[in-house]
């Protein structure tokens, strides 16, 4: 049995003790930290504004001094800097973009004829602010520079400046309904300007941008939720619109009508070669895309100027551009069409004939989703396809990707459904059961 004296004894050996582990182990210094050694004594600042979500602990200033700057004049790989990281190729743009493309899932593209030329940092900052849907403004930061960048610099930048979005947004088609959610599965009930044939909703330049058919109506958001009204040049059958380039551009079927806008709120007319039933367009490879019923397509690489151009005779629906093709896809048959530069079109079949109603990219495949039935298909490259099936036979309208999901919208209906891979797909109910038209995600 132990005394008390004993017991007191023991007691302080523990304490001295731990006393000497305490004092003993001091922190390590905190020393080389980034943009703070004695050789680079002024911590890199945030671009202005800062933005989040970006990680408040990166600092762009990081790469820029330790990969960008070292770089200098040499055009060698084998150079080892002061920082001892080894330098990667000069990257050109081919190479900014294909990165950009291949970790986000955009569709990105050099101005055609620049491929081959060497990136800069400001290219590649603005590059990054495009496909951030300018969400971001590093490219107008103090590290927009015309020093040029290697390709370790361009995959870490890539890899530590990507905002996603946030928001998945649909629009109702004879209402002033649209409803917003942050990931295809839990949405909520907004509401548009006016009740009106709203047709097809995208995003571009920090903003939602939807149109309204046999009408003048658009309406523009920041966030999906409070929205302003705006005027088209107009009154037309107002029935697709998409973003890039800098601009918004608009069509309109049955006439040769389109419209562009920097900011989707102030409008120009434009005309297209000729009038026909107008009904998908977007952007790709340095062009606008658009499809019409027959066999009309036309391109431009500015939205104002357009030159016709034709594809196989179907009855067109929808367009996109992923992983270096445009696709379109027909209602009524098998019929599908791929193109590398929007000009020439090769022919393909779809897994059935079918409604087929919409088509998108993401995730490194094409997704198609049928009307009036529960089929959908997928492809990694746009020519092979596979068929699918979506919860249920409905008028599923639209389909988008976005938050790590395809999600498709459907009309005269409360429903929506979701797929990570475009193959398995679960239903959700969104708030009302209402025409859906179309939907999109903010940042493309």
């Amino acid at each position: 049995m132990i005394n008390r004296q004993t017991l007191k004894g023991l007691l302080i050996i523990m304490l001295v003790f731990g006393l000497i582990l305490i004092t003993g182990c001091p922190a390590d210094p905190v020393t080389n930290i980034p943009g703070t050694s004695t050789d680079n004594p002024d911590p890199p600042v945030d671009p202005d504004p800062p933005v989040n979500p970006v990680d408040s602990a990166f600092w762009f200033g990081e790469i820029y001094d330790q990969l960008i700057i070292r770089i200098g004049n040499l055009s060698t790989d084998d150079y080892t800097g002061p920082t001892g990281d080894s330098m990667g190729d000069i990257a050109n743009t081919a190479f900014v973009c294909g990165i950009i493309n291949s970790t986000w899932a955009t569709t990105i593209q050099p101005v055609p004829g620049t491929a081959a030329q060497s990136a800069n940092s400001e290219y590649l900052l603005k590059m990054i602010d495009n496909a951030n849907g300018n969400l971001t403004s590093f490219g107008t930061s103090s590290y927009a520079t015309t020093q040029v960048v290697d390709t370790n610099a361009v995959i870490q930048a890539i890899n530590a400046l990507y905002v996603p979005g946030d928001k998945l947004v649909t629009v109702a088609h004879n209402s002033d309904k649209t409803a917003y959610s942050p990931d295809g599965i839990n949405w909520t009930a907004a509401v548009l300007p006016d009740s009106d044939n709203w047709q097809s909703v995208t995003y571009g330049n920090g903003q939602f941008v939807t149109i309204a058919y046999n009408s003048d109506k658009a309406a523009y958001s920041t966030d999906g939720i409070t929205w302003t009204a705006a005027t088209l040049p107009g009154s037309a059958n107002w029935l697709s619109v998409t973003y890039g380039n800098g601009r918004f551009v608009a069509i309109a079927y049955s006439s040769d009508k389109t419209a562009y806008s920097p900011d989707g709120i102030n409008w120009t007319a434009a005309v297209l070669p000729v009038s026909a039933a107008w009904y998908s367009i977007t952007y790709g490879n340095g062009k606008f895309v658009a499809i019409a019923t027959g066999s009309k397509a036309v391109y431009s690489t500015d939205g104002i100027t357009w030159t016709e151009t034709l594809s196989s005779n179907a009855n067109w629906r929808s367009i996109t551009y992923g992983n270096g093709k445009f696709v379109a896809i027909a209602y009524g048959s098998r019929k599908a069409v791929f193109s590398i530069d929007g000009i020439t079109w090769t022919e393909i079949l779809l897994p059935g004939s079918a409604y087929w109603y919409s088509v998108t990219y993401g995730n490194g495949r094409f997704v198609v989703t049928a009307n009036n039935s529960n089929k959908a298909a997928c492809s990694i490259d746009g020519i092979n396809w596979s068929a699918a099936v979506l919860p249920d036979s409905d008028n599923w309208q639209s389909v988008t990707y976005g938050n790590g999901k395809f999600v498709t919208v459907a009309n005269n209906s409360n429903r929506a459904a979701y797929s990570p891979d475009g193959i398995t797909w679960t239903a959700v109910t969104l708030p009302g059961n209402d025409n859906w038209k179309s939907v999109t995600w903010n940042n493309h």
